[in-house]
């Protein structure tokens, strides 16, 4: 699978086998706007993991619309 990466981003992958099924990481292939993406197949099986880091930190709580 091919996909224009626009963020520029280097995307790996690493396959191995578990418990008779492909398991497949691959790290940056989609979820362009996060700090960081990977996408895990097992099987049939496929979930997104992403996660956004920002720069600076916040003034506001966790719940600051409960404050």
């Amino acid at each position: 699978m091919s996909i224009i990466n626009p963020s520029g981003k280097e995307i790996f992958s690493v396959t191995t086998e578990f418990c008779g099924r492909p398991l497949t990481l691959e790290v940056n292939r989609v979820g362009f706007r996060t700090t960081g993406s990977v996408l895990v197949r097992y099987g049939d099986t496929v979930v997104l993991g992403s996660a956004q880091v920002s720069p600076a930190s916040s003034a506001a709580g966790l719940f600051s619309i409960i404050d």
